[in-house]
């Protein structure tokens, strides 16, 4: 395995010029169970005080289109009624916005929220993976995944799937 700090020794003693550039994976942190959406049926919420019925479309587990036109600090979320060891969460959108993906657990309050992800201008988030986005947190006890807009925006939301670690057993 060649280390960075190879590369940086190598380049200071010779003349030619060398590029360094730093590689970044999507890939899990833990084994994922792809058999379990813990999202799915949850009951969803968000800042506006929309009807639960009107934003099931997230987690009815049919791709229920929802539309979300949020402004700066706007937030929708999903309770998964009781802590879990997150692995992976995907959400299939279209739209234009810029939001974070945080997660919390019982007992804590949502301003201590963990970000999980920083979703860029959806326009460049999606370039590389049309209608997807997917995300895997650090193992943390989490319940409840929230999205934070970064801004104005208008995202058609189909579908949040949050699965969990799986065990092995």
């Amino acid at each position: 395995a060649l280390k960075a700090w190879e590369l940086v020794d190598a380049a200071a003693r010779s003349r030619l010029p060398v590029a360094i550039v730093e590689l970044r994976f999507e890939v899990p942190a833990v084994a994922v169970d792809r058999t379990t959406d813990l999202a799915e049926g949850r009951l969803v919420t968000d800042k506006s005080g929309r009807l639960p019925a009107e934003l099931a479309g997230l987690t009815d587990g049919a791709a229920t289109p929802v539309l979300w036109t949020p402004v700066e600090g706007d937030w929708i979320e999903i309770d998964l009624g009781r802590d879990r060891t997150l692995a992976e969460i995907d959400l299939d959108v279209t739209g234009t916005g810029a939001f974070d993906v945080v997660g919390y657990g019982t007992g804590e309050r949502s301003e201590d929220a963990v970000t999980i992800s920083r979703t860029p201008d959806l326009a460049v988030a999606l370039r590389n993976r049309p209608g997807t986005l997917r995300w895997y947190p650090a193992p943390r006890r989490t319940r409840y995944v929230r999205l934070v807009a970064r801004g104005a925006g208008t995202l058609t939301l189909k579908r949040l799937r949050v699965r969990p670690m799986r065990t092995i057993g």
